[in-house]
C-alpha cells in the first residue's frame, strides 16, 4: 500500500464527526456508514481506480453510483450500490474515485479512501 501523508484536518474530522464516541468495531463501522450515508449526495459517476478480486470492475471503468451498501454488509469494508452493464452491484467504495457530485460527497468519499490508504480499519 502507498503510504499517504498524515493530514491533521482530516485526521480531526474523522476523530470528531465519524468515530468520536466509537468503542469497538461494531460502533466504528456504523460511525462510518452513517457518516458517508448522510454526506455523499447519490447518483454520483465513479471511476474505478483499483483492481480488487471481489469486484468485475477494472481500472479505468466507470460506474453510476446509486447508494450506500446496508449496514450489516458494512461492517468491515464499505460497499456502495452502482448501475454498472445494465444491472446493480456492489463494489468497495475504496476501489473508486467521484467523478462528479458536490463538495460534501467529493469530501466523505475521500475521507473514506485516506482512511484505508492510512493502513486505519473499522
Amino acid at each position: 500500500m502507498t503510504e499517504i501523508e498524515k493530514d491533521e484536518a482530516r485526521e480531526t474530522r474523522i476523530e470528531e464527526e465519524i468515530i468520536a464516541d466509537a468503542e469497538d468495531a461494531v460502533e466504528r463501522a456504523l460511525g462510518w456508514h452513517q457518516y458517508l450515508e448522510k454526506k455523499i449526495k447519490f447518483p454520483f459517476k465513479a471511476r474505478c481506480i483499483l483492481k480488487r478480486s471481489i469486484s468485475p470492475l477494472e481500472p479505468g471503468e466507470e460506474i453510476t453510483i446509486e447508494g450506500i451498501g446496508p449496514q450489516e454488509e458494512c461492517m468491515h469494508e464499505i460497499f456502495v450500490i452502482g448501475r454498472w452493464m445494465d444491472r446493480h452491484i456492489a463494489v468497495p467504495l475504496y476501489q473508486l474515485e467521484a467523478l462528479n457530485g458536490d463538495h460534501d460527497t467529493h469530501q466523505a468519499i475521500t475521507d473514506w479512501l485516506y482512511w484505508i490508504a492510512r493502513g486505519y480499519e473499522i
